[in-house]
């Protein structure tokens, strides 16, 4: 690997006084007066210090000693960044975008004097080489994949030659056969990686790009790396197609591609790599690497805990029909192609059902975009997210005819708010009601006052109706005195299930029925 296509090395001077600042106890010193209590700043100086050294003639290993004694200060400093990207939802607001701007260009800076280090290296054959190159090689891969998480994280497509940049260094590890060459992580923020090697971290980067992130929520992205660290070990590439049911993964390494399980090739046929997941299959299947099965992947988002407490089975069984080449669709909603009045969230759903129902101030216009997919340009940030519960109509429907879902895939489109999303249907007609906990519940002495609900109906396989709110205080078992179109219902809630970010439903059970109320 003679260059680099993303990792571009700056032009080099020779600075004999500047090297004196990389003095261990000099750098040290640096390091512990790190401003910590203004992470902003903070991040600023690492960044300005790392870029000046990318301009730096140093040798190779001072270079790589100074970054290993940086890393645990640049590994926070980048989570303290990442967590400003995950606070609120899509679209993004102008300080987000300027935040993951700044990310990609301090692990890009940070990359390239890995990179830096390890060009100098290769070229010489010495024992510095076999103590420090699988150091370079390993810290190379892994900052270029973090470059595509934080990418994938924003729900934006990975720059151009991060790829091929990718597949180089990997074919490098092979070639100087440091591939499985295990690395200290020296990892202050995932303490439980103790050490990656070149492969193992190729391996992450290559599940983490299939796991197709426009299903998941942010959180669930940063979940899904987590997870793949844990499992690693049980995926492999392979020169030959794995025997396996499934269509093969194929890794074209001669190109700017990432792993695909229907790859396109150029004209010159690039050499190929495949993915074996067999063994991950297996455990998957036998729930080997499950440590915790709560009722839904949104209501484990709320848990306390660690990421193995929220690998539910509903989010696992996401990443497998991801793994086993399974595109993920929303359902084909609106394949008559036409617009949508879309709201989001109980409240204004609610409201737009109301007798005294406004021309629609609380809806936006959907443009059908496919049979699949709504698209539309938000003026406001923090509107969508994967989980949220949206209502939708068509133009010539009236305003309380609604169908209800919750949105299920999310494409960030362009960097003006235009967003496309699919839905997962839960009724083709919901209606808003009002409850009121029973005397006796355990939720009654909480309440203060009338709280809204959607309730709807269904008759197939088996007539059943479900009431569904945006409070986990209630409980499957408690009682509710429900108020639909003025009549009132005693109602005993059974089968909670989380449907959503903040929304529960139950099933209802008819257990008296009492006179016309006056004031519902």
């Amino acid at each position: 690997m003679k260059h680099s296509f993303f990792l571009v090395i700056p032009k080099q001077r020779n600075d004999p006084q500047r090297l004196r600042e990389f003095d261990e106890k000099i750098l040290k010193q640096w390091i512990a007066d790190l401003p910590i209590a203004n992470p902003l700043l903070a991040s600023r100086l690492v960044f300005d210090y790392i870029s000046e050294m990318s301009t730096l003639k140093i040798p190779a290993p001072l270079r790589l000693d100074t970054l290993e004694q940086l890393r645990p200060s640049f590994l926070a400093i980048e989570e303290y960044l990442r967590s400003r990207l995950v606070k609120n939802a899509f679209p993004k607001e102008e300080g987000e975008k300027k935040a993951l701007r700044f990310l990609v260009g301090l692990e890009r800076e940070y990359t390239i004097n890995y990179w830096c280090a390890l060009k100098e290296l290769s070229s010489q054959t010495s024992w510095f080489q076999g103590k420090y190159i699988g150091l370079a090689i390993q810290r190379s891969l892994k900052g270029l994949s973090e470059i595509v998480h934080s990418h994938l994280l924003m729900g934006l497509g990975v720059p151009d030659w991060v790829w091929l940049d990718l597949h180089s260094l990997y074919k490098m590890s092979l070639k100087l056969k440091k591939h499985t060459a295990q690395v200290a992580a020296n990892d202050e923020v995932n303490p439980g990686i103790r050490t990656s090697s070149p492969e193992e971290t190729y391996i992450e980067v290559i599940l983490l790009a299939l796991v197709d992130n426009k299903g998941l929520m942010q959180r669930e992205l940063k979940l899904a790396y987590a997870f793949i660290q844990a499992v690693r070990g049980l995926v492999s590439l392979k020169p030959k197609p794995p025997a396996q049911p499934n269509p093969p993964c194929v890794i074209l390494i001669d190109e700017d591609k990432p792993p695909s399980f229907n790859p396109v090739a150029s004209d010159s046929e690039s050499a190929r790599l495949y993915v074996d997941f067999t063994a991950l299959y297996q455990a998957l299947d036998a729930n080997k690497v499950l440590a915790n099965a709560p009722e839904s992947r949104f209501a484990a988002l709320s848990m306390a805990g660690g990421p193995e407490d929220k690998w539910t089975l509903d989010f696992l069984d996401y990443l497998k029909q991801r793994w086993q080449g399974q595109p993920h669709e929303s359902a084909p909603l609106f394949e008559d192609r036409l617009d949508r009045y879309v709201a989001i969230g109980l409240n204004n759903t609610c409201k737009l059902q109301t007798l005294n129902a406004d021309d629609g101030g609380d809806e936006f216009l959907a443009r059908s975009v496919s049979p699949r997919l709504l698209s539309c340009v938000f003026k406001q940030p923090g509107v969508v997210s994967i989980g949220n519960l949206v209502s939708f109509r068509k133009a010539d429907t009236p305003i309380n005819r609604r169908a209800l879902g919750i949105i299920d895939s999310l494409i960030i489109e362009k960097d003006d708010g235009k967003l496309s999303f699919g839905v997962q249907l839960l009724t083709a007609q919901a209606i808003a009601v009002n409850y009121l906990p029973s005397l006796g519940s355990h939720y009654s002495g909480h309440h203060d006052g009338y709280k809204k609900g959607l309730f709807y109906q269904m008759k197939e396989p088996e007539p059943k109706s479900f009431l569904i709110t945006d409070t986990f205080l209630l409980k499957s078992g408690d009682a509710v005195n429900l108020f639909v179109d003025h009549e009132e219902f005693h109602i005993t809630l059974r089968n909670k299930k989380n449907i959503g970010l903040g929304y529960w439903q139950f099933e209802c059970a008819k257990t008296q029925e009492k006179k016309p109320a006056e004031d519902a």
